[in-house]
């Protein structure tokens, strides 16, 4: 099997492309490194895939970064954001007929590089549920 392609994004807003193992243990290992943490939390994001986090980012003992990109970029995906992202995120592809995951595509990698272009130059706004701003 071919590695999958995928985006690792920071809570600085930094973007780097990876290619990771497709499946299994040596995928959710990759995953684990990139984020740096133990356990991950899968969030679907609309008609392109999903981003994996860290499961304890909120967790008080942890305390992760806020991750504004990676709330935005769900925004900009799902159109609704229920709570504030934490800490580093990869962003696959959506998952094939088996469930497992597939590269992130050329569309949405350059869909989410420019929606965080966007972010840094204060061009985008989030409101929860409630229209406040995260």
């Amino acid at each position: 099997m071919t590695d999958i392609r995928g985006l690792i994004l920071t809570p600085d807003g930094e973007i780097e492309e990876k290619w990771l193992p497709p499946t299994g243990h040596d995928l959710l290992n990759a995953l684990y490194g990139a984020i740096n943490c133990d356990a991950v939390e899968a969030v679907h994001l609309r008609r392109v895939g999903t981003m994996y986090m860290d499961e304890e980012g909120r967790a008080e003992e942890k305390l992760a970064m806020p991750n504004e990109y990676a709330t935005i970029v769900v925004s900009g995906f799902n159109r609704v954001v229920y709570q504030m992202y934490m800490g580093t995120v990869v962003i696959l592809g959506k998952p094939d007929s088996d469930g497992d995951d597939t590269s992130l595509s050329t569309a949405a990698c350059t869909y989410i590089r420019t929606l965080v272009a966007h972010i840094k130059h204060n061009n985008v706004t989030v409101r929860d549920l409630r229209g406040r701003r995260f």
